[in-house]
């Protein structure tokens, strides 16, 4: 995810789609310490979680959080003001992307293991593109803004070479916005992201070989659907709006079965992460109308496996028993 959160929320479907029992789920309320908001971006399967936090003077501090519970702070060896991570692999690889106040520039980056940093951008518009997602092959997906005419398009990186990646449906919305803007990619190569119509923002699913799946949150108001991840089994994760609100969903990798998700401690859930063995990691608003945010991490309070992709509509209660549960960003060039 990236600089600018955005949270763009779908359309009726065919599909079964329920609350999942928050007595499933063993929510965990994360704030940073010393921190007036927390959102969390992402959790690889050794229990890393990446994240950010504000403060009365700052905003959009990144932060890693080991599984014993220590805090990395991101510092980047930039001029920069923020540093917010959207996605981490197995390894710790982490990718973000931050805001130059000298150049007025958002590039992306990159936090290896070690703790180095290297810059990630499009060549196509180096000012203005940054990388959300990285997987354990160490591909990365993000999102550049075209110099010329300041559409918004997805990019793949795969060991430097650069492809643009564009949902066919992608066109204007009501607001004069044209975008596909990339939030996910997994072991296998399948990419997630939002893209923008004239009725406003869908989720997709982009296979390894190239063919686009549009997402849209059944109950959702139309065209406010967002995905904001996926993990290895195929299960996609995102948030839409309903007229009571902001919701989250977990969808399974068959697109049979969709479940909402809602933080019991807070306001309007949005789920930015998730890994495979289900947990998942997001943020909520404590406060609507002071704007405050918390980070809540839920996992399973019952044991129990994954299921397999194609088994997972199969078994809604075996879900739920399990899961028992970019920011996204638009500059101008």
């Amino acid at each position: 995810m990236s600089p600018i959160l955005r949270i763009s929320l779908i359309i009726p479907a065919v599909f079964s789609f329920g609350p999942l029992d928050a007595a499933s789920l063993n929510f965990v309320t994360f704030d940073y310490p010393g921190s007036t908001g927390t959102e969390l971006a992402g959790i690889n399967d050794g229990g890393q979680i990446i994240g950010s936090f504000s403060t009365a003077s700052t905003y959009g501090q990144g932060f890693i959080r080991n599984a014993d519970g220590s805090l990395i702070p991101i510092v980047l060896p930039y001029q920069s003001i923020d540093s917010p991570p959207g996605g981490i692999n197995a390894s710790g690889q982490v990718v973000g992307a931050f805001f130059n106040p000298g150049t007025f520039f958002s590039p992306g980056y990159l936090r290896s293991t070690a703790g180095t940093y290297s810059i990630i951008t499009d060549p196509i518009n180096p000012n203005n593109s940054g990388a959300g997602a990285i997987n354990d092959a160490g591909q990365m997906v993000g999102t550049y803004v075209d110099p010329v005419n300041s559409l918004v398009h997805g990019f793949l990186d795969n060991g430097g070479t650069f492809t643009t990646i564009d949902d066919p449906n992608m066109a204007a919305n009501s607001f004069g916005e044209e975008y596909t803007e990339l939030s996910g990619i997994n072991n296998a190569g399948q990419i997630v992201g939002i893209y923008s119509d004239a009725v406003g923002s869908h989720g997709f699913l982009r296979s390894p070989a190239g063919g686009f799946t549009t997402i849209d949150a059944p109950g959702a108001n139309p065209g406010t659907t967002s995905v904001t991840g996926l993990n290895n089994l195929g299960m996609i994760v995102g948030s839409f709006t309903d007229n009571s609100g902001i919701h989250s969903f977990i969808r399974s990798a068959d697109g049979s079965t969709y479940l909402t998700i809602d933080d019991p401690s807070g306001f309007q859930t949005t789920i930015e992460g998730i890994n495979d063995s289900g947990d998942i990691v997001g943020w909520y608003f404590t406060s609507l109308t002071a704007g405050q945010m918390s980070g809540f991490i839920a996992t399973p309070t019952i044991a129990g496996t994954v299921p397999e992709p194609m088994s997972f509509a199969l078994s809604l209660a075996g879900l739920a028993a399990m899961v028992c549960a970019k920011r996204l960003f638009r500059n101008q060039p």
